[in-house]
């Protein structure tokens, strides 16, 4: 209510939505984000995630795409896009974005988390776990959201995610 017209409050809420597994709402939400400024490209990587979890995966790659496209910053969205190929099916490209992000962090830092989400997208949960310890160790910011991800559901009952959790981070007290 403070700022109306806030692209990132507005796209934040779709997140929200998204984390609570409310795919709809999450998608409405993305949205009315796009009728104030189609061309933002945090709600397009919202979308992918989205429609990724409704089981749309050619118009999640798409999204990924266009926000691959708009924001500028390949490297730093290389790892979601991984993901989404890998859950998609194509793991030959999955697995060369991963690579070339390995590679990339021989020269300057990558997070490790985006070559564990790559791994993740795969269905390689032994690799994922390797490169999350190692995020951890590096200090992601993306582990504070481990716990909502819905992407993380894939390996949430894998006893190796609790030790994580246990390890790494707080747990909500409703955990």
């Amino acid at each position: 209510r403070a700022d109306p017209l806030s692209l990132i409050a507005h796209a934040d809420v779709g997140y929200l939505h998204y984390w609570n597994r409310n795919f709809d709402m999450a998608l409405a939400a993305s949205e009315a984000t796009l009728r104030f400024d189609a061309g933002f490209a945090h709600v397009y990587l919202l979308r992918a995630y989205v429609l990724s979890a409704l089981g749309c995966a050619a118009e999640a790659s798409e999204a990924m795409d266009k926000s691959l496209a708009l924001a500028g910053r390949p490297l730093m969205l290389s790892g979601d896009r991984a993901y989404f190929l890998g859950r998609a099916g194509d793991a030959a490209e999955a697995r060369g974005i991963i690579a070339a992000l390995q590679e990339a962090a021989r020269h300057h830092y990558v997070d490790p988390f985006a070559i564990a989400l790559g791994y993740l997208g795969l269905g390689e949960f032994d690799q994922f776990f390797a490169w999350l310890e190692q995020a951890a160790e590096n200090r992601s910011r993306d582990l504070v959201l481990l716990e909502v991800l819905p992407v993380m559901d894939a390996v949430r009952h894998d006893p190796r995610f609790a030790a994580f959790i246990d390890r790494y981070l707080l747990s909500s007290p409703a955990a």
